[in-house]
């Protein structure tokens, strides 16, 4: 009885130090991005993980307990095969630190596309895109006017970044230049004041040193909008 005991005892220390070294793994790039001040996914895996940490160990601590000590008693090891089957059981439930990057994503073409019709909106009511930032701040409020709609799901030294909307004037196509970070929309506008495109910037990964254009997943190429506002009626000649 003693060896199966023990037998069973290891089996669950090893497999609580594996599970332990997978959601270690997981919040590396987190704590990393900490340290190094790097742009990161705020979204909430970083919650979970940290429970699901907490919970092996103490599975493998009453494990350890029940094979070293001789006269403990068997519920600490029943109670430390328990902890370790219910957090495997769950665990699989939880959303990895990839599905909150593609998430994120998700969240930036979301934003942008209100930000497309606001300023479609707003242009078709003055026959014009905006000339300046002041306009295009004027053009994008509706869409992230408020505080809760304007916080990016990316976050840095642990503070939410809000979204952005650049204005790029005198434009020939997108803005594409190197990105200052993520939760960037950039408005570039043609200089007749008609045409214009929309791009964004998100991370590649749950924490980076640097953003990235959002790419389109069949072409490869910058995601972009593109932003026409609709021709004028020409006016009718009278008979």
């Amino acid at each position: 009885m003693r060896i199966l005991r023990i037998f069973a005892g290891l089996l669950v220390c090893f497999f609580s130090l594996m599970f332990t070294g997978m959601e270690v793994a997981e919040l590396w790039p987190w704590m990393n991005a900490h340290l190094r001040g790097l742009f990161y996914v705020h979204d909430g895996y970083i919650g979970p993980s940290l429970f699901y940490a907490v919970g092996e160990v103490v599975a493998f601590a009453c494990a350890t307990y029940a094979v070293l000590r001789r006269r403990a008693s068997a519920l600490w090891l029943l109670l430390g095969f328990l902890i370790f089957v219910v957090q495997a059981i769950s665990r699989g439930s939880v959303a990895s630190p990839v599905d909150h990057a593609n998430r994120a994503q998700g969240h930036v073409i979301y934003t942008a596309r209100k930000i497309e019709t606001s300023l479609l909106t707003w242009g078709t009511e003055r026959g014009h895109l905006p000339a300046n930032e002041a306009e295009l701040a004027e053009a994008v409020r509706p869409a992230i006017g408020e505080r809760e709609q304007g916080l990016s799901r990316y976050a840095q030294r642990g503070k939410r970044l809000a979204y952005r909307v650049v204005y790029a004037g005198n434009a020939a196509g997108p803005y594409l230049a190197e990105p200052a970070g993520p939760a960037l929309i950039y408005c570039a506008v043609r200089p007749d004041l008609k045409q214009g495109w929309l791009t964004a910037t998100a991370l590649a990964q749950p924490a980076a040193d640097r953003a990235v254009f959002l790419a389109d997943t069949e072409t490869g190429r910058p995601w972009t909008l593109p932003l026409t506002l609709p021709a004028e009626p020409e006016p009718q000649k009278t008979p």
